[in-house]
């Protein structure tokens, strides 16, 4: 492959099938967190941040957050994946037409992010996955309790 077949489709096809691997088991259940990616660089790394002695360095990785999520936990950890993106977003939408507006923060930040993880690794780093999640969470949590406390019958 020449420097600039990368820059076609053709080059990343080529390019995930070799991250991915060919094996239908690869392909159902990955290859496990670690073996190349994200996962991989940082365990090339030291404490510090540096690399390690005799540490190889390979390909690079792959440009999408969903096949990424192939390579390590395979078509089945991606389906398990996208279940609780569906849950969340539908959780989201449902708080946010009752008029808590952090439902609809929550389902914005997690479409955002969906949508950013089919161009980059976003989902395996820091900080889109940590802090995005952790703010679906949060607001999902806080417009759930809030509704909870609106349903709740006053004591006096």
């Amino acid at each position: 492959m020449t420097p600039t077949s990368y820059l076609t489709l053709n080059g990343r096809t080529a390019l995930w099938r070799t991250q991915v691997g060919d094996t239908p088991l690869d392909w159902a259940l990955g290859r496990g967190v670690g073996a190349t990616g994200t996962a991989a660089e940082r365990a090339r790394l030291t404490l510090l941040g540096k690399k390690q002695l005799n540490s190889s360095t390979g390909g690079t990785v792959v440009n999408s957050g969903f096949l990424a999520m192939v390579n390590d936990v395979g078509i089945v950890g991606l389906c398990l994946l996208l279940v609780l993106f569906a849950r969340l977003l539908r959780r989201g939408w449902k708080l946010g037409r009752s008029g808590h507006v952090q439902g609809w923060g929550a389902a914005g930040i997690l479409s955002v992010m969906m949508l950013d993880a089919l161009s980059r690794e976003s989902l395996t780093g820091f900080p889109t996955a940590y802090i995005g999640m952790f703010l679906v969470g949060l607001g999902v949590a806080a417009a759930a309790d809030e509704q909870e406390a609106a349903a709740a019958p006053a004591t006096s």
